[in-house]
C-alpha cells in the first residue's frame, strides 16, 4: 500500500544574509538534501517552489523584511 501523496512537508525560507546569497545557500541545501537521499535510498519524494516565477532570478520567497 502506498503512503498518502503527501503526509508532510517542509517550508523552507531562506533569509537575508550580509555575507551569504540567497542563491549559495540554495544550492547548498539541495546538494546536501540530494546526497542524503541518495544515500537514503529515497524515491517517493517530490519538491514543489509554489512562489517561483519564471520572470524573476528566484526559486519563490526570499524574506527581505529581517
Amino acid at each position: 500500500m502506498l503512503a498518502n501523496p503527501v503526509d508532510s512537508y517542509q517550508d523552507i525560507y531562506i533569509l537575508p544574509n550580509q555575507e551569504i546569497a540567497p542563491h549559495i545557500i540554495m544550492e547548498k541545501l539541495f546538494s546536501l538534501l540530494h546526497l542524503e537521499l541518495v544515500r537514503l535510498g529515497s524515491q517517493h519524494i517530490g519538491i514543489s517552489f509554489p512562489e517561483h516565477d519564471n520572470n524573476k532570478p528566484c526559486l519563490g520567497f526570499v524574506d527581505k523584511g529581517r
